[in-house]
């Protein structure tokens, strides 16, 4: 009797180890799947969250346009009508920076740029003779520059004043620069709006240089 016992006992041992071993198998494979599982779920997001991105690159919308450089104003500096005319010190397409001579008086004062301009054109006295209203310095802001490119109506909402544009300058070259956009015209030509972009000049633009405008 204790021999049959003692059998059993020994039987039930190894099927109590048994039924462990099995039991630990399963919890660690349990385990082991969710985190892959976790990581499946991971890398399926990343790659949900990289369409989105590449998707929003595509439809990132561009206007490109090209345009010439010009003046950003124009003006006739007055000579003072109080003053005898001495001597003009320019000519016409000079480049004169802020504050250099244009014009001296007979009393040893002088017409000074307010700043960077362009010589256009001259109207002056005779030598000796005293100035009057006629008489002025045609000018164009050397400074500032700007250009003006064509923008159709249906793509107006992407173009607004204020709105900073890159500006490259393919003559220096594509050298690129930031404007902004000062002026859009309130009517249309053939669907087609002006916008007007303004910049400041490095000093190696030119007047007439051809540019391109990206929006």
């Amino acid at each position: 009797m204790k021999a049959k016992l003692k059998k059993i006992l020994k039987n039930y041992r190894k099927y109590l180890i048994f039924t462990i071993i099995i039991l630990v198998f399963s919890l660690i494979s349990f385990y082991i799947g969710k985190r892959v599982g976790l990581n499946t779920d991971t890398t399926s997001s990343n790659t949900s969250i990289e369409n989105v991105k590449v998707s929003k690159q595509t439809i990132t919308k561009s206007i490109t346009s090209s345009g010439q450089i010009e003046a950003s104003k124009t003006e006739k500096l007055s000579l003072n009508t109080s003053y005898y005319y001495s001597t003009i010190l320019v000519e016409e397409d000079d480049i004169v920076k802020k504050g250099e001579k244009i014009v001296k008086y007979t009393n040893g004062k002088y017409l000074t740029a307010p700043y960077d301009l362009i010589i256009k054109s001259f109207n002056v006295p005779e030598k000796a003779k005293i100035c009057n209203n006629t008489h002025n310095i045609e000018v164009a802001a050397f400074n500032v520059l700007s250009t003006t490119f064509r923008v159709s109506e249906s793509k107006l909402d992407d173009v607004y004043i204020g709105k900073t544009v890159k500006i490259k300058v393919p003559a220096l070259n594509d050298l690129e620069i930031e404007g902004i956009i000062t002026d859009i015209t309130s009517m249309a030509t053939n669907g087609r709006f002006t916008a007007t972009v303004e910049f400041d000049n490095n000093g190696e633009i030119k007047l007439g240089m051809t540019v391109n405008i990206i929006v």
